[in-house]
């Protein structure tokens, strides 16, 4: 039935209010529950002509909520992705995401394969080959696919937290494997084996000048045995902490909003990775950090910011450099705001001149977190803003009374005071 914009908006009124007594607003895409609303509203008081009551009412709201669910289904997805063009290892287990290189796909691929066609028509097999043929031209493009599963959606939000939850995983390895050493690995897009480009200019002759270039996609810096020398266990440790963080980025049930917001920070710092602009790669960079050390404080932010960033930061064993921390993490967000807030071009040259500072002090606070919180503070349920603010304050005056013991000790030492004095 048509309708109006007014019966429209009541229709996505009631289903949200169908998604969310069903608990399905995370898992069914808001047209399938709207579509279903219509259906069992037009089936039930137009065509049954039952009676328009709160009864009624609430048993079709039920039914919305009960066909939605059918909808549900569990999926295994395999998302291509450039990352390196060495092949090994054969996998990179991240949590619930795995990353295989193409030969390891390969087999995994013919497995299922022989699985889909097992007991099949051969009419049917026959109308499949040339879909599988496509699709398989296409991942031949790539070097690596992530495979992921994800429980108890309909096919399309099932499809989207995939490569939502891959992308994720691949932010998780800019900041465990560095951001210059990962900028050119992405998740999905094109099928293309390389980047082919050409130029043509002309001088005030007319002579033209022409050049061409060839790029491999994906990451030439990973050496053939990247992964016995690089991956040391420490990088091991970080990595299994990013893989508890993952969890929530495929169960949309899971709260966990200390990983959510680890995630959200990481994926600003895979975004500022992989974008080609340095003041735009700058600003998302700060990005991260704000996302990862604010806690809904509206004041003093600069004062704030910095505080964290420089007791995330500094060393504590060696000579002390909070304040200098302080002072770069300042710098930085100033820097962030000029660009933001119109003060500033995003060519001016400042922006490339602090990246690479910005980028290295980004990927410190947010691995220095990761570390400090551990997998136990990561799968809570209920750590929320106001826990990690408190968290955050024990931390700066920590370590601010740290800096001032490591001075005290420094002068004593110096028998520039008394011991007792100190």
């Amino acid at each position: 039935m048509l309708c109006g914009r007014a019966a429209a908006e009541r229709i996505d009124s009631l289903a949200q209010l169908a998604g969310s007594r069903s608990k399905l607003l995370r898992r069914v895409e808001r047209s399938v529950l709207r579509k279903n609303v219509a259906e069992v509203l037009v089936e039930r008081f137009i065509r049954q002509l039952r009676e328009v009551n709160i009864k009624e009412f609430d048993r079709a709201i039920n039914d919305v909520g009960k066909r939605s669910k059918a909808k549900c289904v569990d999926l295994t997805h395999f998302v291509p992705c450039h990352l390196m063009r060495a092949k090994d290892p054969d996998e990179i287990l991240l949590g619930p995401i795995k990353f295989r290189n193409r030969s390891a796909f390969r087999k995994v691929l013919l497995e299922n394969i022989r699985a889909h066609n097992y007991g099949a028509a051969p009419a049917e097999i026959a109308r499949s080959r040339k879909l599988m043929r496509d699709a398989v031209r296409y991942y031949r493009s790539f070097q690596w696919v992530a495979e992921v599963s994800v429980m108890g959606c309909d096919a399309v939000t099932s499809r989207k937290i995939a490569e939502r939850a891959v992308i994720s995983a691949l932010d998780c390895l800019h900041l465990v494997l560095g951001a210059g050493w990962t900028d050119r690995m992405r998740v999905g897009g094109p099928a293309i084996r390389s980047d082919k480009r050409g130029h043509i200019s002309a001088n005030a002759d007319g002579q033209l000048n022409i050049s061409t270039s060839l790029a491999a996609v994906g990451q030439v810096n990973f050496a053939e045995g990247w992964s016995d020398k690089i991956l040391t266990p420490e990088l091991k440790d970080l990595l299994d902490l990013c893989s508890v963080a993952l969890e929530v980025a495929v169960d949309p049930d899971l709260l966990r909003p200390i990983s959510r917001r680890f995630l959200d920070a990481a994926q600003w710092f895979g975004e500022a990775a992989r974008d080609l602009s340095p003041s735009t790669s700058l600003v998302k960079y700060v990005m991260a950090l704000e996302r990862m050390v604010m806690t809904d404080e509206k004041d003093d932010i600069t004062s704030l910011l910095s505080d964290r960033v420089a007791s995330l930061c500094y060393d504590i064993s060696g000579p002390v450099d909070w304040d200098d921390w302080k002072q770069k993490a300042s710098e930085i967000y100033r820097l962030r705001s000029k660009l933001v807030h119109g003060s500033m071009s995003p060519l001016d040259e400042a922006s490339l001149l602090h990246l690479r500072k910005t980028s290295q002090m980004t990927e410190a606070v947010l691995l220095n977190v990761l570390t400090a919180l551990g997998a136990e503070v990561l799968r809570m349920d209920d750590g929320n803003s106001k826990r990690l603010a408190a968290w955050f304050e024990k931390l700066v005056v920590w370590a601010k009374q740290n800096v001032v013991e490591h001075a005290e000790a420094q002068l004593v030492k110096s028998n520039l005071i008394n011991p007792q004095e100190a």
